[in-house]
């Protein structure tokens, strides 16, 4: 059985004003455009053939654009092979058409609105019992001329029928599950049912009650199941044309699909799908009905706006600078599940796009230019319904400036480079300002010390802005450079500084601590000074815990006392090493936990550590169930509830992206907006997982990884992260209290922004000494804990000490004096506590002491 051939079907929507051109009074010929489903001829869905012409007119010129792209000139839109994409789609038809009688000649011209639901494959399944026969067909939906429907059945014993349908007889009475499978070369869908065969078991039917075209949406449906009636399934849309929620229905019922903002409708055609439960064998049923629509009444959205030439690269569209042609503007929505939104340029920059009302990204295609505004390449619209759109216009520059050049440690100071003595150096950022548009780019020698910047017209100041290098100069201080175009290389710069040697330490983990999962814990060692030094790295683990693997490879593990030790070896002026252990999270930890990690380094003797200050870091891990794999972290976290900090401190961030989408996504974006309380001039770039290049306006940085061809976490799960570090450090002079917030939001090619968590830290002059401590200093069991609470620690109170309980929002809940010398043991009484995670805070002195636990 046969209800369709295709779901290649495409509907008028909207008539739009006909354009005419008549040199000689009226012109006769009228132009219509037709569109037909159902049928094998899919070439002729759209198509001419229903123009009328007035008696003695004749077409001598037909020609078709779709989304101002011209596709064919035959009175037959896809004669020459051209099927619409799928989605929304502009078509336009012009005949030029002449009088042979009066010599007269005429254009017109008209355009609608087509919905392509593309070549999507459905399949219903209809069976019939008799005894032991078994009769299985179906209907089918979608493929194409070039990707025809082939199906086939399984009647569930081992039998197979090609062609879709067929009579089968079975040799043993009982229940079979029958799967029809209907395929094209592009995709396919299997739809199933269990029937009694011969043994006088009821088998369900069911029927979807629809016209095959409606007009208005919304629309009601209703569906009727019997032997016996049903009372529950869902009606729900299926295809390109929307998806709102599926809607219960009642049998006989009829069922309503509204119009939802978060949901919008485009005008088309959309697959009605009625999905019931069989309670007698307990599988679904489906069936299918082709369902064409308008949405009367609701006018789509029109964005507009212009694709100009910033010949200045100033951001503004000043008079004289020329639109340009043939750009393509999208617009990306996630709540439609096609992205065929979209326009041309015309000949003076000018784009026009009819869309749903709904939410989307404004971008426009990859260009070999710079987007000079907006800032971001994008513009991001609310969704809401308005007719007032503003332009959205895009600056685009070409790039015509190249700078180039190199960094390197000036070890003799004569500001030249000399290969036998000094040494170049990777991870310096470099700013170049345009002083004639306000914009700034960044990059970052890397390469063996090199950057290099591609920029647009304009004049430029060009500094070395950050380094590692503790106290650091640059010659030249600034390069100045006036560009109308060319490239401009060897603008090298000379790092130096009087610091001689310097080891620092930072400890940060990879990703999450969940139960049965791997962890990673990562030390940094630095030498930020001007001359070699060396020492020896003491890494000491949770005590719950049990190091796997270390790397490098010189690590000695020691899981009796929880450490892992490493030489540093002779670390070069200005570098870093990565010290990584591995372990599995055991599954008998209890949510909640806090995991402490250690580490120092040691300067072996004969040299001279310039800052002893830095040579230790503590660092807590909370033991979760779940996380975001977008995500962003500040170190250092900070003291007490407000994550207190010195004004002096120096913030490193960490921003960590996912692919988790279903693709590979070629381009990824990240921006942060960095809160005004710091000091831009102090950003340094630190690491990132992949080349990347990074672009500024204002406080608003945006790294830019084009072509990273970052695989989706289902294909390819270790290669999907990626990560950006860098550091900042506050504006000095900013009052105590003063808060610094910082949230990133990440872009996989044109979806939405993954918006991730927000840090926080509060500048102070002065902090309580605060010691993340291991069991070693306090212990508290049992853990999780019912009533009683122990408390033992041997940590050398002073006189007057005390321990709080504090819920997971810093209140007090619970305080004890202490006054013992050493080797406290106390029992708390915590059966009042509600279910949650605690903490259990020892003040001494000026020293205070945090441990978490879990109350049940």
């Amino acid at each position: 059985m046969l209800k369709s051939t295709s779901i290649l079907f495409l509907l008028l929507c909207f008539l739009m004003t006909a354009i005419t051109n008549n040199s000689h009074g009226q012109c006769g010929v009228t132009p219509v455009l037709s569109s037909q489903g159902g049928g094998p001829n899919l070439e002729s869905n759209i198509h001419g053939g229903a123009t009328i012409f007035d008696p003695g007119w004749t077409a001598y010129s037909w020609e078709w654009e779709v989304n101002n792209v011209i596709v064919s000139t035959d009175s037959l839109l896809q004669s020459q092979g051209y099927f619409l994409p799928e989605g929304f789609s502009e078509v336009c038809l012009t005949i030029r058409a002449t009088n042979v009688s009066t010599g007269d000649s005429c254009t017109k011209s008209i355009c609608n609105i087509f919905q392509s639901t593309g070549t999507q494959v459905f399949s219903e399944i209809v069976v019939s019992v008799s005894g032991m026969d078994v009769t299985a067909g179906g209907y089918d939906y979608g493929g194409s001329l070039q990707n025809p429907i082939s199906a086939n059945i399984d009647w569930g014993d081992g039998n197979f029928t090609p062609g879709g349908g067929g009579v089968h007889t079975y040799a043993v009475a009982g229940d079979y599950t029958i799967c029809r499978s209907a395929y094209s070369s592009q995709n396919g869908y299997t739809s199933c049912r269990k029937v009694s065969v011969g043994n006088g078991g009821s088998n369900i039917q069911v029927t979807l009650n629809t016209n095959a075209i409606v007009g208005c949406y919304p629309f009601s449906v209703s569906g009727t199941s019997t032997n016996p009636p049903l009372i529950n399934g869902v009606i729900q849309l299926t295809g390109y044309a929307s998806f709102p929620p599926s809607q219960s229905f009642t049998n006989n019922g009829s069922t309503q699909f509204p119009i939802l903002p978060q949901y919008p409708v485009v005008p088309g055609q959309a697959m009605v799908r009625m999905q019931s439960t069989d309670p007698i064998h307990n599988s679904l049923i489906d069936d299918f009905v082709p369902l064409f629509f308008n949405v009367c009444g609701v006018v789509p959205d029109t964005i507009t706006g212009y694709v100009f030439n910033d010949l200045d690269a100033n951001g503004v569209r000043n008079p004289g600078e020329p639109g340009i042609p043939n750009v393509q503007v999208a617009l990306i929505s996630p709540s439609l599940q096609y992205f065929n939104y979209y326009a041309l340029t015309d000949s003076i920059g000018f784009y026009s796009i009819l869309a749903p009302n709904a939410s989307f990204l404004v971008a426009p295609s990859t260009l070999p230019a710079v987007v000079t505004f907006p800032a971001t390449g994008s513009y991001i619209l609310d969704g809401a319904v308005n007719d007032t759109f503003p332009e959205y216009d895009f600056g685009v520059s070409t790039v015509n400036t190249v700078i180039s050049g190199n960094v390197y440690l000036d070890f003799n100071q004569n500001n030249i480079f000399d290969p036998g003595n000094d040494a170049l150096y990777n991870y310096a950022t470099i700013k170049a300002e345009n002083l004639t548009n306000g914009i700034t780019s960044y990059e970052i020698s890397y390469n063996n010390g090199s950057y290099i910047f591609n920029l647009t017209t304009g004049n430029y100041r060009i500094t070395a802005t950050g380094s590692q290098l503790d106290s650091a100069t640059a010659n030249p201080d600034t390069i100045f450079i006036n560009s109308t175009g060319g490239t401009f290389a060897q603008q090298d710069f000379g790092l130096s500084s009087p610091v001689s040697g310097n080891l620092g330490v930072r400890i940060f983990g990879s990703g999450e601590a969940r139960p049965g999962f791997n962890y990673q814990s990562v030390i940094n060692v630095q030498n930020t000074g001007f001359d070699t030094i060396s020492g020896v790295l003491i890494f000491t683990f949770d005590s719950l815990l049990t190091a796997s693997s270390a790397d490098t490879v010189s690590g000695v593990i020691d899981n009796l006392n929880h450490t892992v030790t490493w030489p540093t070896g002779i670390m070069p002026a200005v570098s870093s090493s990565i010290y990584e252990v591995n372990y599995t999270i055991p599954l008998t930890i209890t949510l909640g936990t806090p995991l402490n990690f250690q580490a120092q380094v040691i300067t072996d003797p004969g040299y001279t550590d310039n800052d002893p200050a830095n040579n230790n870091d503590y660092f807590i891990e909370i033991v979760t169930g779940s996380f975001d794999p977008n995500d962003k972290k500040v170190d250092p976290v900070g003291v007490g509830l407000q994550n207190n900090v010195l004004h002096t401190d120096r913030l490193h961030y960490r921003i960590r992206f996912q692919n988790t989408g279903t693709a590979t996504a070629i381009n990824v974006f990240v921006q942060d907006e960095i809160d005004p309380q710091l000091d831009l001039k102090t950003f340094l770039m630190e690491r990132t997982s992949h080349d990347y290049d990074l672009f500024t306006n204002g406080n608003v940085f945006t790294w830019t990884f084009l072509n990273i061809m970052l695989p989706d976490s289902n294909a390819n799960e270790p290669d999907s992260h990626g990560f950006i570090e860098y550091s900042i450090k506050p504006i000095q002079g900013l009052p105590d209290g003063t808060e610094i917030e910082n949230t990133a939001a990440i872009y996989f090619d044109f979806n939405e922004p993954v918006i991730t968590n927000t840090t926080l830290n509060t500048l102070q002059t002065t902090l309580v000494s605060v010691l993340e401590i291991n069991d070693a200093v306090i212990q508290i069991f049992p853990v999780p804990v019912t009533d009683q609470l122990t408390i033992r620690g041997d940590f050398g109170l002073s006189i007057k000490s005390s321990i709080e309980i504090l819920d997971i929002n810093g209140r007090s809940l619970h305080t004890l004096a202490i006054d013992q010398s050493k080797g406290v043991a106390m029992t708390v009484d915590v059966s009042s506590l509600s279910a949650g995670l605690y903490m259990i805070r020892v003040t001494t002195g000026d020293q205070v002491l945090r441990k978490m636990f879990v109350k049940n």
